[in-house]
């Protein structure tokens, strides 16, 4: 009996020393929290031009790495991929902000990530994003006006925007818009002239607006436009009188080699053409509306 007493005795002075253990651990946590890696919430301005440095302050948690004095020893804006800024400067004055967050000219457009580093760790997003923002192109000007479509016709272009506010160019596209086809081998060597745009050849014949589109964005309209020549024009067969009085004709050979005739009874004008391409030609009777067929 005495030893089973004994036993028990024993079992539950090792449960009181566990139990005990265990509580004391409960309080230096609850008291004394393990550090965590940073948290960022909110930075201001969340947005500025890569035209030149702006200056923010970035607030969240853990920039003291748990310790009583600032930990930060890098803060970047990532987008997730493949874009990255490094800031250039900045002060951590408590655990909960950061202040002079400078940050550097001639960033990539887009949005960030406010990523902070202690020896805790880096988080990984941040709930407020950060936004780089720079001017869209525009074009003022183009080497040539105009070029057939029997073949491609090189262009240079001028304007300014082409390098999207990097040091190197920031071109992603250059097209003719409303329809027409995307230029090939260009070549942006400052931010206001691009050389050795190819327009393609068999381009529809039209006017058209020249775009250039970077990170900040596209012009959808050029104060110089580009315009495709049809090297097929039509010519024409026979303008004459019938043989009533009055009625006139006026017969037209397509560059697709279809055919268009014209007939003129001074009151009405009347089309038709061999096959329907939708092509349209001015009035044989020197007025200046056209015939759409």
């Amino acid at each position: 009996m005495n030893k089973i007493i004994k036993s028990e005795k024993n079992k539950f002075r090792r449960y009181s020393v566990k139990n005990i253990c265990i509580s004391i651990l409960i309080f230096v946590l609850a008291v004394f929290p393990a550090a965590a890696a940073p948290l960022v919430t909110g930075v201001s301005p969340s947005t500025g031009s890569n035209l030149g440095p702006v200056t923010a302050v970035v607030t969240g948690s853990g920039f003291f790495g748990g310790g009583s004095s600032a930990d930060v020893s890098a803060v970047i804006l990532h987008d997730g991929g493949i874009k990255e800024i490094t800031v250039t400067g900045y002060n951590t004055v408590s655990d909960t902000e950061i202040q002079n967050v400078i940050i550097p000219s001639a960033g990539r457009a887009g949005t960030y990530n406010v990523k902070v580093t202690t020896s805790e760790g880096t988080n990984s997003t941040s709930s407020q994003k950060y936004i780089v923002t720079t001017a869209s192109p525009s074009v003022s000007g183009i080497s040539l006006t105009a070029g057939a479509n029997s073949g491609a016709t090189t262009i240079s272009i001028s304007g300014t925007g082409f390098f999207g506010g990097l040091q190197s160019q920031d071109v992603l596209s250059v097209k003719l818009e409303n329809g027409g086809p995307y230029l090939t081998g260009y070549s942006a060597i400052s931010d206001s002239e691009i050389t050795g745009a190819i327009v393609p050849a068999l381009g529809t014949a039209g006017t058209y607006d020249v775009s250039v589109t970077t990170d900040g964005g596209a012009n959808i309209t050029s104060a110089v436009k580009f315009v495709i020549t049809d090297s097929n024009p039509p010519v024409e067969i026979y303008n004459g009188n019938l043989l009533s009085a009055g009625s006139k004709i006026r017969l037209l050979r397509c560059g697709d080699g279809t055919y268009v005739l014209f007939f003129h009874d001074n009151s009405n004008v009347v089309a038709k053409k061999s096959t329907d391409s939708g092509a349209t030609w001015t009035k044989f009777d020197g007025t200046s509306g056209t015939e759409t067929i």
